[in-house]
């Protein structure tokens, strides 16, 4: 029986692809075309990119735990993953209540209303607390690894100085690689949230 490739394999693919759906030029066409569409169509693509790339980074994590349970299923990650899509509707919900109304009445603005305000302005801040959950798990996942990861270094005495050597170079690497996935993830949530929140100030100036 074919073996099915694992988790990481098809997440890695799934984000080359997402990676080059965002880089097709598409904007080109609106040249000669009047596609009205191409601001929301944009955002879904961001949306699907970044939401790929937050989950790459929790099962990145998951799959080097080294602690012997099975975790080569979506399954196992519902609980990092779950913030991810949940944030990720509540914002293409509040996209399609600004983008989506602006393809029939291009001056529409969720933002013209108190209601409208509160309703955009509560989106986001699902989000924003989405992406603080999902930064959590993320910390507790990396704070694991290395955890597991000292309690095996004890192994490596019993080995030969060059072979000790040789893992405890492949160990500090590879507690590296753990560290700047960590920096990557804090650097684009801050900047979605402060991005979220200069749009927010930004269009409530604007409908004063």
């Amino acid at each position: 029986r074919e073996q099915s490739p694992p988790v990481i394999v098809l997440v890695i693919f799934a984000l080359g692809i997402s990676m080059t759906f965002i880089n097709i030029p598409v904007e080109w066409f609106s040249v000669g075309f009047n596609w009205t569409w191409m601001l929301l169509f944009g955002d879904i693509r961001q949306g699907i990119f970044y939401s790929m790339l937050l989950s790459f980074w929790i099962i990145f994590c998951g799959e080097h735990l080294m602690d012997q349970s099975e975790r080569n299923r979506f399954s196992v990650y519902w609980k990092q993953v779950g913030p991810i899509v949940f944030g990720s509707f509540c914002l293409f919900i509040f996209d399609m209540c600004e983008r989506g109304v602006q393809l029939t009445n291009p001056f529409y603005s969720i933002w013209a209303s108190d209601i409208g305000t509160e309703l955009a302005m509560s989106f986001i801040i699902v989000a924003g607390i989405c992406a603080c959950l999902y930064f959590l798990f993320l910390c507790f996942m990396v704070f694991q690894v290395f955890r597991n990861i000292s309690g095996k270094r004890t192994s490596l005495l019993a080995m030969s100085k060059a072979r000790r050597l040789h893992y405890e170079g492949l160990i500090f690497r590879f507690k590296f690689l753990m560290l700047v996935t960590l920096t990557c993830a804090a650097m684009t949530i801050i900047f979605f949230i402060i991005s979220q929140v200069s749009l927010g100030g930004t269009a409530n100036n604007l409908t004063v």
